[in-house]
């Protein structure tokens, strides 16, 4: 089984395009899960309910998109995102869906300044190429 460096990857946030200066980013996905526990039984059951999925994403300050990361989060319409694992070397395979982006930026003495991101998807998570 190959393995890959996360160097390649990066995210297109609608709004924005490619999120320069990123440094990082992840995806979560899952499904709700509801216990349906009997009398007389040692072991709960579980069912399976909706899916859901977030994400994160950091990127260095960039004074050109700090204004837009502030019109996403303020909007009151969702935004696509397309997330690209190997986007640099394979625009092929990537995740897409809709989300809210909220943001935090962090402004050390020693350091660079960085954004958060963190997303929040409404809807289904797709998928292409993988």
């Amino acid at each position: 089984m190959a393995k890959f460096h996360g160097k390649a990857g990066y995210i297109i946030l609608e709004g924005i395009g490619i999120i320069d200066q990123g440094h990082g980013w992840t995806l979560t996905t899952g499904r709700d899960i509801t216990d349906t526990p009997q009398q007389c039984k040692e072991w709960k059951d579980s069912i399976r309910g909706q899916g859901s999925f977030g994400g994160a994403f950091n990127a260095y300050y960039d004074a050109d998109n700090m204004g837009k990361f502030y019109d996403i989060v303020n909007s009151t319409t969702s935004k696509n995102i397309y997330m690209y694992p190997r986007g640099c070397a394979d625009m092929t395979k990537y995740f897409y869906g809709d989300i809210w982006a909220d943001f935090e930026m962090s402004v050390p003495v020693d350091g660079a300044i960085d954004i958060a991101g963190t997303l929040t998807g409404t809807g289904q998570l797709l998928k292409s190429g993988l």
